[in-house]
C-alpha cells in the first residue's frame, strides 16, 4: 500500500510533457513494461533480482516528473497491472 501511495504521489506531482511523439506517461509505462519483460524472461534468481532492483529504481526515478493528472489516470490501471506482473515474476524466482 505504501508503494502504491508513493507511485500515486509521484505521478500526481509530475508535470506535463511530450517526448519522441508519445506522451511522457506512455514512455514511463513502456520503460516499466520493458523492465517487466526482462524480469519475466530471467532464468535464475540473480537475473531476477537485478531486474527487480531496476524496476524499483524506475518506479522511484525522475521518469514520471512530466506526468499530469490526466497521464496518471491514463496509465494508472496499466501501471498497476505491470507492477503485479513484476511482483509475480520476481516471486517465481525468489527475488522479492
Amino acid at each position: 500500500m505504501k508503494k502504491l501511495f508513493i507511485v500515486t504521489t509521484f505521478l500526481f506531482l509530475a508535470a506535463c510533457g511530450k517526448k519522441d511523439g508519445g506522451s511522457a506517461a506512455d514512455k514511463f509505462l513502456a520503460d516499466y513494461t520493458a523492465i517487466k519483460d526482462k524480469l519475466c524472461a530471467c532464468a535464475d534468481k540473480d537475473c531476477a533480482s537485478k531486474a527487480k532492483a531496476e524496476a524499483d529504481a524506475h518506479e522511484k526515478s525522475d521518469a514520471g516528473k512530466k506526468l499530469t493528472k490526466e497521464d496518471e489516470k491514463k496509465i494508472g490501471a496499466a501501471f498497476e497491472k505491470v507492477e503485479d506482473q513484476i511482483n509475480e515474476c520476481a516471486a517465481k524466482h525468489g527475488a522479492e
